[in-house]
């Protein structure tokens, strides 16, 4: 009867039960502020892309080369293997004026006709519009979850008049 009253080890039974859950807490909420900021900066990568193309009077592949690199520069200390980029001019009528894709994502087809939301349809602006997409691996729990996909497009006005066109040097 005695060794049932006695409690001096439940303290240490309850510390046992509650720090592997207290621990995965921790954890779950680390890895979600990994992904949240991968997919912040995936963003700022397009948004990126598309300004420094549309402020530009002319752009060669070289300076779509560039804008890419600056794009795994934005990422770091994220792995930039995984990224994809796509820099494409659209007409005001809605097709493919020329397109640059680096990473995981191909360039578009020169006069396909591109499909733009129904905010921007029907413009008289051609646009530069830079497509990411990064896939994020958990560092930690890469053995729970295979990774996720972010993608995120930007819509920029060429900030001349006129497309931006796509030469062999400016």
């Amino acid at each position: 009867m005695k060794l049932a009253k006695d409690r001096k080890g439940s303290v240490l039974i309850e510390a046992a039960l509650v720090m592997p859950i207290m621990a995965m807490i921790l954890l779950a909420t680390f890895e979600f502020g990994q992904a949240f900021t991968a997919k912040r900066r995936t963003g700022q990568v397009a948004s990126t892309a598309a300004d420094l193309v549309a402020r530009t009077a002319c752009v060669t592949q070289s300076d779509l080369q560039d804008v890419s690199a600056i794009g795994g520069t934005i990422l770091k200390p994220y792995a930039s293997a995984p990224l994809g980029l796509r820099v494409t001019s659209v007409t005001a009528q809605g097709t493919v004026q020329w397109s640059f894709g680096s990473g995981t994502l191909a360039p578009a087809r020169t006069g396909a006709a591109f499909s733009l939301p129904a905010s921007l349809a029907g413009q008289s602006k051609p646009l530069v519009v830079a497509e990411a997409t990064y896939g994020f691996t958990p560092t930690i729990g890469q053995f729970l979850v295979s990774g996720v996909t972010f993608s995120t497009v930007s819509y920029n006005y060429s900030r001349l008049a006129g497309a931006v066109p796509l030469k062999a040097s400016c």
